[in-house]
């Protein structure tokens, strides 16, 4: 079951919404986690078998529900000096039943979603495998377009089939048309793009390397992973979400000093041209 991000924005508020996204976000990129959305207002991420944490959707905010067992809280114990006082005294108010301390915080803003993160890392360390990004090909605007089901390295009709299916699960209402994407062959980071004519013009193969980084240009190239619809299974993030999280892909690049391969430009001829 699917519900779509535009849905869940309108329920929430401007500041919400944007903590809702940080922490979506940050669990989709780094873990690798089915979602069950129950139809109403919980959203479980799940992994062999087990909750990870669960987000209750209210009005104007939501509810995170992390449970942590006797690891968990005497991991938390040792640092607890260390996070803000909201959540020290959460989990001194939380109670303890016989599967573990349930703890229960309304988020209304971002402010708190860094610790948040912290406490989830507890929980459980990413599971996500780390991609090998200096055998990758990234566009300039840190897209995978090696990954994408389009590009024409990985052609075939069933291929782009299967993306037209993952592209209206992960991004648009059940009750919207599918788009057609049978004719469509990408080569990959191409010269009719707007990222790419910026950053070949200055010389630069990825983004990061200029110093207006991170401008109006190139952000227009990126999809949030935590913008996504909800409801979704490990693989549909992994085959239609993360190939075009270019921000967080872009950021690691820049933190780990790592330079992937950019991909170069294609034969234009090739775009939207059929088999």
């Amino acid at each position: 079951m699917i519900k779509s991000f535009e849905e869940i924005s309108a329920m929430l508020t401007p500041e919400s919404t944007d903590a809702w996204v940080k922490l979506v976000g940050h669990i989709r990129v780094y873990y690798k986690m089915d979602e069950l959305w129950d139809g109403k207002d919980e959203l479980k991420f799940r992994w062999a078998g087990k909750t990870f944490v669960t987000l209750y959707l209210r009005e104007g905010y939501f509810t995170v529900l992390l449970i942590y067992g006797k690891t968990e809280r005497a991991s938390f114990e040792a640092e607890a000096d260390t996070y803000p006082t909201i959540l020290q005294e959460l989990y001194e108010n939380s109670h303890t039943y016989h599967d573990g301390k349930w703890m229960s915080l309304d988020v209304r803003d971002s402010s708190v979603v860094p610790d948040l993160i912290r406490m989830l890392t507890i929980k459980k360390k990413p599971n996500r495998k780390k991609e090998d990004l200096k055998n990758a090909f990234v566009g300039c605007c840190g897209n995978r377009c090696d990954r994408c089901l389009l590009y024409v390295g990985n052609g075939g009709i069933e291929n782009r089939k299967l993306f037209a299916e993952g592209d209206h699960k992960c991004y648009w209402r059940e009750d919207e048309p599918m788009n057609d994407y049978s004719n469509m062959i990408c080569p990959g980071c191409h010269d009719d793009c707007s990222v790419r004519q910026c950053a070949k013009g200055k010389g630069y193969a990825l983004c990061t390397e200029c110093a207006d980084y991170p401008c109006p240009v190139v952000a227009n190239a990126f999809t949030s992973p935590g913008r996504c619809n909800i409801g979704l299974t490990a693989e549909d993030v992994t085959l239609f979400v993360l190939p075009y999280s270019g921000r967080e892909r872009l950021e690691r690049c820049r933190d780990t000093e790592l330079s992937p391969k950019s991909e170069t430009a294609g034969d234009d001829s090739n775009i939207g041209k059929a088999e």
